[in-house]
């Protein structure tokens, strides 16, 4: 329902300039499309962090077959071909899986349509960070910004992924250019519920995105008198906080009064009572300022556009002192700002918050927007004592830019220094390689969510002996692939419970892992 409202208000918004605005900004879209495709080819997509990413795909598969929004945790194929999925309940945000969904029904179910749907979300991303700067500053300078968004490896990172961090920062993206609209003194009050909708959207992306429902619409309210917008709103705006109720049940049934536990790898897990503390802060403060920095690239970020943006801030500021009666970009300074610091104050204070780890460094990503306006603030500055001139260095300068930090997104190495990552990886490929009848395969693996995306039948280790005794029901699968992990300083002893049930077992292939753990796959075949 809230897709379908904030569609209708997009045409009620857009239908009457649209295509002169088609005409106008066409080159920006031509430019974001020339990005997008540029960061796919030199840094294919794949899976990095797990398993946030088949979880979310899993969840959209079901929506797609069978129409509920749950999570699959295993599957086994019946006589009939008709998978039966044990399920739990999913605890992220609906929208990414939703929208993946759709895809899904036009395309197909596929595991890759988390990557074409992040495909166009970053050409919607670069062109949100177009517009928004356009609207404040010439166009040659939203070029630009677009050239330094796109160039710097967070983004390049989590782009190629299938996570939901890149569409949580579309809808930030717009979120800020929406504000910047409903400021303008000709702006309609179909501007302002279009812009609640997309703060509601943005809400059912990431959790910690409803922050921006209280800041902007304490800002907007401040405006309300001026504008008339609440003597001229719809009834729309009354079923707006109904809307929001989905976000706030998941929490509340599915992760209130929940242990936070986190797998470190197959056989150990971390459990955390409290996920946000003041400890937690002071502990991931400095090495979150460090990454945003971007001394090490490695890490995602740019130096240049770290120190750019430092000194547009400083300008900005300046500026608003000198100019205080400007109430309308000093609105939108202040809720950058505001935004910016809650954000960092809740993310830094989560127990998996830190920006250095592997596993948490994309949640780092929903800052670069505001660094790379920033940054893009104070090269157009520089305008002032060069003239025309230094638009086309400034240009030149993030196109430097873009090529520059292009190795370090391609290379990932903090993101392929996560082993599960590739283990999967290389388990996925011999899987896909040599067992191409999936219906008849079925794989016993410590984690089954992983490969149950893929269309294996897939059950937990523990679960087997269930398998057995119920063979009858599900003789569909001809073919039974047991995977290891195998740690060679304690002995495997994963089958040993069903050797009774055990003709034989063959080993297809052993992958190393590192010097101490390999993974092991058989094929068995068993006495019933």
């Amino acid at each position: 329902m809230l897709v379908i409202m904030w569609s209708v208000w997009l045409i009620i918004v857009c239908r009457n300039r649209f295509r002169q605005n088609l005409r106008q900004h066409y080159p920006a879209i031509i430019l974001a499309v020339f990005l997008t495709g540029l960061i796919f080819y030199n840094s294919p997509p794949r899976y990095k962090v797990l398993a946030d990413e088949t979880n979310l795909m899993g969840t959209s598969m079901l929506m797609h077959h069978s129409r509920e929004a749950a999570l699959p945790v295993e599957c086994v194929y019946a006589k009939d071909d008709f998978p039966i999925y044990s399920k739990s309940d999913s605890k992220r945000p609906f929208l990414f899986p939703f929208l993946l969904s759709l895809l899904h029904s036009v395309l197909g179910y596929s595991p890759s349509n988390g990557f074409v749907l992040n495909f166009f979300v970053s050409i919607g991303a670069l062109f949100g960070t177009y517009l928004t700067v356009f609207r404040l500053k010439a166009k040659s300078y939203a070029l630009i910004s677009m050239i330094l968004m796109a160039g710097t490896p967070i983004y390049m990172i989590c782009f190629t992924s299938s996570g939901f961090e890149p569409l949580n920062l579309m809808f930030v993206i717009y979120c800020v250019f929406l504000f910047t609209f409903v400021l303008d003194s000709n702006s309609s009050p179909r501007h302002v519920e279009f812009l609640f909708l997309t703060m509601l959207l943005l809400a059912h992306c990431r959790y910690e995105s409803v922050i921006f429902i209280p800041v902007m619409g304490i800002m907007i309210i401040s405006f309300s008198n001026r504008y008339l917008f609440l003597k001229n709103m719809s009834y729309c705006i009354v079923v707006m906080p109904i809307l929001l109720l989905p976000v706030l049940w998941q929490r509340k049934f599915f992760m209130g009064g929940q242990a936070l536990i986190n797998r470190l790898d197959a056989h150990s897990f971390e459990q955390v009572d409290i996920g946000f503390t003041i400890k937690d802060f002071v502990q991931n403060f400095d090495d979150n300022i460090f990454v945003l920095m971007g001394i090490n690239p490695n890490y995602g970020f740019s130096a240049i556009i770290f120190v750019l943006a430092l000194i547009g801030i400083y300008l900005l500021v300046q500026r608003q002192f000198r100019t205080p009666n400007r109430g309308d970009i000093n609105s939108v300074l202040v809720i950058n700002i505001t935004v910016f610091f809650i954000l960092f104050l809740i993310i830094s204070s989560f127990h998996w918050g830190n920006f250095g780890l592997a596993m948490d460094n994309r949640l780092s990503l929903v800052f670069l927007p505001f660094m790379v306006w920033a940054a893009t603030y104070c090269l157009s500055r520089v305008e002032i004592l060069y003239k025309g001139r230094w638009v086309y260095f400034a240009g030149f300068l993030a196109v430097l830019h873009f090529f520059f930090f292009l190795p370090y997104g391609t290379k990932e190495k903090l993101i392929k220094n996560l082993s599960l990552s590739y283990e999967y990886h290389m388990v996925s490929n011999y899987l896909e390689n040599h067992f191409h009848d999936r219906e008849n395969t079925l794989i016993i693996t410590e984690q089954p969510n992983l490969y149950v995306i893929h269309g294996y039948g897939c059950i937990r280790f523990v679960n087997f002996n269930d398998y057995i005794k119920n063979q009858s029901k599900y003789i569909k699968s001809s073919k039974v692939v047991a995977v290891h992990k195998i740690i060679r300083s304690r002995k495997n002893t994963s089958h040993e419970k069903w050797k009774d049930f055990i003709i034989k077992a063959d080993t297809l292939t052993v992958i190393p892992i590192s010097k101490d753990v390999s993974i092991l796959i058989e094929a068995w075949q068993f006495a019933i």
